[in-house]
């Protein structure tokens, strides 16, 4: 399931830089997960190589570190063991990386702080508001919810 909160998630609960805490936590192993592999490919257009080599068409040989924002932030989704329930920021992925946070539905509990509309166009996503218990599937009621509940914890 992926969870969403639009209330400001308690620090050492929210993942500033998705990029630096990859850089300090990802293990070579992760690697081997094929769908790593396709997340990867599909949404940098690079390929695994060997070990923590990577093969980018516009950098070339990249080690893991240099991978994009988006794909580290998927990969902790999927990987990071935190004994912590850790809230990414939404505004942390890009368009390109919601095809396959669609498949994170069944694999894996995520938990984001809604602090972007996304883009669900031609996804099936479906984000549970923790703020509200509703499930909503499409840009509009999500929208609604992101502005209730703002206007609720402003006032």
């Amino acid at each position: 399931m992926i969870y969403i909160t639009f209330k400001k998630p308690d620090k050492k609960n929210l993942v500033w830089s998705s990029s630096k805490l990859f850089n300090l936590v990802y293990k070579k192993e992760w690697f081997q997960d094929p769908f790593v592999i396709e997340m990867i490919r599909e949404i940098d257009k690079t390929e695994y190589f060997d070990d923590n080599l990577f093969k980018s068409p516009v950098l070339g040989y990249i080690r893991a570190e240099e991978l994009s924002g988006g794909v580290k932030t998927l990969i902790l989704a999927l990987k990071y063991k935190n004994p912590d329930k850790l809230y990414y920021r939404l505004s942390s992925i890009g368009d390109n990386c919601y095809p396959l946070l669609d498949q994170f539905q069944d694999k894996v509990n995520v938990y984001f702080y809604g602090n972007c509309n996304p883009r669900m166009k031609h996804t099936r996503l479906r984000f549970y508001i923790e703020d509200s218990g509703k499930i909503v599937d499409n840009i509009i009621d999500y929208i609604d919810e992101r502005y209730r509940i703002g206007r609720e914890e402003t006032f």
